[in-house]
């Protein structure tokens, strides 16, 4: 049981630690909403266009692009909390379809870098992302749902925790004001039990 709890924070750690033609006029006239004469018929390359294309929940994730300053807080049963200092860059991607975000910090002295992809999928009605860092080379996949219009995104995926089993991720992207959000990791493994979790709080610098 100790060892899997080891092994558990350790891939935690390394999972959560980073790591139209012409010229636009300059005053837009204000959208209205589609009427049956305006909106894209069905089936037709325009509706196919719209619904492909970034809508409210993408415009919510576009506000949190800029420089980020990290503070990282790792709690593991048992041991008192670490806590560490980062930095992200985060920039919307492929025509605001994606939030893309590069990360940078330390654990246990030693240097990590990470990246995250998030978006919405239109036609799951979900939001999707995808965690990459310098300590695997695995891809961990994500899928969560909003009940306040991208202020809060939940999201849990799971990844194999080098025992046998497999350790299930919940995620909470929590956006404070304009200038913070905070992302809330609590991990469950295989048995049951609750293991490591992680609290960052994102700073935009100024």
């Amino acid at each position: 049981m100790k060892t899997r709890f080891v092994v558990t924070a350790a891939i935690l750690a390394s999972w959560m630690f980073p790591i139209g033609a012409g010229l636009a006029q300059e005053k837009q006239e204000k959208k209205q909403p589609p009427t049956e004469q305006t909106k894209p018929k069905a089936g037709s390359d325009e509706e196919a266009f719209e619904f492909d294309g970034p809508g409210p929940p993408h415009k919510a994730l576009a506000k949190l692009a800029g420089e980020y300053t990290t503070a990282t807080k790792f709690t593991m049963s048992g041991a008192p909390a670490e806590e560490t200092k980062g930095t992200a860059t985060l920039k919307m991607i492929l025509g605001g379809r994606f939030l893309s975000e590069e990360n940078a910090t330390t654990f246990m002295g030693e240097p990590t870098q990470g990246m995250h992809l998030l978006g919405y999928n239109n036609a799951g009605s979900r939001y999707e992302a995808a965690w990459l860092y310098t300590g695997s080379t695995a891809i961990l996949n994500l899928t969560g749902t909003s009940k306040d219009d991208g202020k809060t995104i939940s999201l849990e995926g799971s990844f194999d925790d080098g025992a046998g089993g497999k350790t299930t991720l919940r995620i909470v992207l929590r956006t404070v004001d304009a200038d913070h959000f905070v992302e809330t990791l609590k991990s469950v493994e295989s048995d049951g039990n609750e293991g490591p979790t992680l609290e960052t709080t994102y700073t935009r610098k100024k």
